[in-house]
């Protein structure tokens, strides 16, 4: 048993030179270079569950890199998936934009409807 444990620790210390490698809390070892966009969302909000926001938030710049942008929200993850050359500031100032239309087409809606109501 001992064995096993000093080998997963040198297997470790190995691997946290690897940039493609991430440690979740509980030492499971991840290969964020192969691993496919769902499945980081998934790892994503199974860390965030756990409370493990460090690991969120290394899964979070990841997929900021794949353009796969996710915001957490009080119905969970929003994710965004955009052309390259879309930061994560540039979609939020076009998700404002969108929610300020959205709400001009809303009210244009609601003064038409006051309209013919008269």
């Amino acid at each position: 048993m001992k064995h096993t444990i000093s080998t997963t620790y040198v297997l470790k210390w190995q691997l946290k030179s690897a940039n493609n490698y991430k440690f979740t809390k509980d030492g499971i070892c991840i290969n964020t270079k192969t691993m496919m966009v769902h499945e980081m969302l998934d790892l994503r909000k199974k860390a965030r569950e756990n409370k493990d926001y460090k690991m969120s938030d290394i899964f979070r710049d990841l997929l900021d890199k794949r353009f796969v942008f996710v915001f957490d929200t009080q119905n969970g993850q929003e994710v965004y998936f955009e052309l390259k050359g879309m930061t994560r500031d540039k979609l939020i100032e076009k998700i404002n934009k969108e929610k300020r239309a959205e709400k001009l087409f809303d009210a244009w809606l609601y003064s038409q409807k006051k309209k013919n109501n008269e």
